[in-house]
């Protein structure tokens, strides 16, 4: 075994001081990029270093691994999804995400709900008109303090990593902070335990703000590693997916985005196993039964149809028994009474939600433009006036959402990434669907491409109609506020239909595969922390 391994090592030789040369390259980038701003953020120069050296490393392990096949690409994906993840803890900051401030007062307070923390001062409603705009959560007061800026730069990178080694401070003392969310508390059951941990442990806020977005990162990790592990086909197109920025954005922060997204992507890879190897396992579908939990509370069910996904797969394989009819039945009555308003505790909605303020149309108020948007009433009277807006938005807003699904702009839409990486990424999603002949001798049929497109499409139309109803004025003429990554749950499902037989490969590419995404990461990283 021994000289095997070791005969194995001088075939590739000259393959591996390739990969240390230019692991090493990467490496001497690091000193030159945090060059400028070692005398002024001492702290935002070691995590460069750091950060990107831990790429380097990443980076010449995939080329070990090409020689010596230690890993499958789902076993590597663990390695590379945990490593980067946690980087994007540091590279894309609290705050910095979409919506991010609402998201963490509210996980905040769910680790107040796990350590019985000042639940009870945590009552009452915020109002603009006759709509619940949001509710009061109880931090401690030297965490109230120290919010950090939505901006990206390097003052508030410094802000944030000096941030770990201050104390703690005073905990007796708490105040009352506006804006969490009205909805269902229990999306934040895992960035809000890790909240809950780290304040068991007196970490101070950026350690708790660590603690929330990591357990963010091990939930999705885990979750995609499970996918591509039960996965049939399909899973160098799942590894480049979850290696997207904005992927990896929304699920290292601390919104429930990576709750739906994780179980989103578990439901697909269930759906494909069960439609191709006819496999359903108890353990199975406990973790489906979880996940479609979490889809069905999510966004007033905006992602529902995608519960149903293995059921219509398994009709179109002609696989659908009456006993699978019966658990289809089931949990569409579940889910049913999870929508249903009304009938939860505070884990779910804490309050009642009072009537949105609208017009006699029934067109709801929007507080940004100051002005009514266009009612479901308006619609159906002058239908023209909706396919004018939908082409509107197809024309002028479908390479925004394409790139901004993938990779560009990040934080608050104010973090450009060049085209070219954007669309690199994009290539290699579609090279991962591309069929291996000596392990992917399965390709999705016709009849399940066109059941998971009337899902996608169903899908989209949803996020699409909720941004119209709620958000776009009547004086725009496309709809507004709408952005790829409300698309990240259904892209991999989408995604996973371009297998085909047409093109196939010969020879195992995982590693080559897997280096050049995370290259392609390498390069988006540098150019963030070069801004």
């Amino acid at each position: 075994m021994n000289n095997e391994l070791i005969s194995k090592i001088a075939e590739k030789k000259p393959r591996l001081i390739t990969g240390f040369v230019l692991s090493a390259v990467v490496v001497i980038s690091a000193f030159i990029l945090a060059e400028g701003v070692r005398d002024k953020y001492p702290c935002l120069y070691m995590f460069i270093i750091i950060a990107i050296t831990v790429l380097a490393i990443v980076m010449y392990l995939i080329i070990i691994n090409s020689v010596l096949h230690f890993f499958e690409i789902e076993k590597m994906y663990l390695i590379c999804g945990l490593t980067i993840g946690i980087l994007y803890l540091f590279i894309i900051p609290p705050y910095a995400a979409p919506d991010e401030e609402i998201h963490i007062n509210s996980a905040y307070h769910f680790s107040n709900m796990l350590l019985f923390s000042n639940a009870g001062e945590e009552k009452g409603l915020l109002f603009a008109g006759s709509k619940i705009v949001s509710m009061p959560v109880s931090m401690r007061e030297c965490d109230a303090s120290k919010i950090y800026s939505q901006k990206v730069n390097n003052k508030n990178y410094e802000k944030y990593l000096s941030g770990f080694f201050e104390k703690t401070g005073s905990q007796d003392k708490s105040v009352i902070v506006p804006k969490r969310i009205t909805g269902p508390v229990v999306l934040y059951c895992v960035s809000g335990t890790g909240m809950a941990l780290a304040r068991l442990f007196n970490m101070n806020y950026a350690g708790i703000l660590f603690m929330g977005g990591l357990f963010n990162v091990i939930l999705f990790v885990l979750s995609v590693y499970y996918s591509m592990k039960i996965l049939p086909f399909g899973k160098r197109c799942l590894f480049a997916i979850a290696m997207f920025p904005v992927m990896l954005q929304q699920t290292s922060s601390i919104s429930y985005d990576n709750i739906i997204i994780s179980a989103a992507i578990i439901v697909t890879a269930i759906a494909i196993k069960y439609g191709y190897k006819g496999e359903m396992k108890r353990s199975m579908f406990i973790i489906y039964a979880i996940s479609s939990f979490f889809l069905a509370l999510s966004k007033s069910g905006a992602y529902f149809f995608i519960i149903f996904l293995p059921f219509v797969i398994g009709f179109s394989r002609q696989r659908l028994k009456k006993k699978n009819i019966i658990i289809a039945a089931v949990i569409t009555f579940f889910v049913v009474l999870i929508l249903a308003r009304g009938l939860y505790t505070d884990m779910f909605y804490p309050q009642e939600v009072s009537e949105v303020n609208v017009s006699e149309s029934g067109g709801a108020y929007i507080e940004w433009a100051q002005e009514y948007a266009y009612g479901i009433k308006d619609y159906i009277n002058n239908p023209l006036i909706l396919l004018k807006i939908i082409k509107n938005t197809i024309i002028e807003q479908i390479d925004f959402l394409l790139k901004s699904m993938i990779a560009t702009p990040l934080g608050w839409l104010n973090i450009g990434i060049p085209d070219i990486i954007c669309y690199a990424f994009l290539i290699m999603m579609l090279l991962g669907t591309v069929r291996y002949t000596k392990s992917d001798n399965i390709t999705i049929g016709n009849a399940d491409r066109i059941v998971i497109w009337v899902v996608v499409l169903v899908e989209a139309a949803v996020c699409a109609a909720a941004m119209l109803l709620y958000w776009t004025p009547k004086s725009y003429d496309i709809i507004q506020g709408l952005q790829g990554r409300y698309f990240l749950p259904v892209l991999p499902m989408a995604a996973l239909t371009m297998s085909n037989n047409c093109i196939v490969i010969r020879k195992n590419i995982d590693n080559i595969y897997m280096f050049v995404v995370i290259l392609l990461q390498y390069l988006t990283i540098v150019h963030i922390l070069a801004l």
